[in-house]
């Protein structure tokens, strides 16, 4: 059986860049979407709209978080809740 080392237990099913992430977004109780994303840094975005920056409110939440964590981020004067339902 392989030891973990501290960097490995660290980053194991964490989300970083270069991660597939499908998120579900709660806008209010009645206004939920599921997204599917990677998330990249900045310098290396493209024109694909399945992409998000680091750098941008919701791909700075995610990074470090693992499925089922829970998290939120601000737009204008509405929080948006996050959940993480699977990482790639």
């Amino acid at each position: 059986m392989e030891k973990l080392t501290h960097e490995k237990m660290n980053t194991e099913g964490k989300i970083k860049i270069g991660s597939k992430v499908k998120v579900l977004l709660v806008f209010s109780e009645s206004d939920t979407d599921e997204i599917s994303v990677m998330l990249k840094s900045r310098s290396s975005l493209d024109s694909n709209d399945d992409v998000i920056s680091i750098e941008s409110p919701l791909g700075n939440c995610l990074l470090e978080k693992a499925v089922g964590d829970e998290t939120e981020y601000k737009v204008g004067n509405n929080i948006v809740h996050v959940k993480v339902l699977s990482v790639d």
